[in-house]
């Protein structure tokens, strides 16, 4: 089903922020999308920490951020401040 879960993860309607989505077929290859656990690395801060920052150094877009957010956060707010975006 190639990009379907990804697809369905942003704008399926009973998805809410923090799910995660992969195909229902055998080992979770290929099938359908459902709703799955993500593994055990996905869930490290320390990774999450270092993917931001490798993200804003490669894009040159810098986020503020208004609070300590565990995880990943469920819904951006775009204040349009330029290249600065506030989550």
């Amino acid at each position: 089903m190639g990009a379907l879960p990804t697809l369905y993860a942003a704008v399926g309607p009973d998805v809410k922020g923090g799910d995660y989505y992969g195909p229902e077929g055998w080992k979770e290859m290929r099938g359908y999308p459902k709703k799955v656990e993500s593994n055990e690395l996905s869930h490290d801060e320390e990774n999450a920490r270092r993917l931001w920052e490798i993200s804003e150094a490669s894009t040159g877009v810098k986020f503020a951020l208004d609070k300590k957010v565990s995880g990943f956060a469920s819904k951006a707010r775009d204040h349009n401040l330029g290249r600065e975006r506030r989550i």
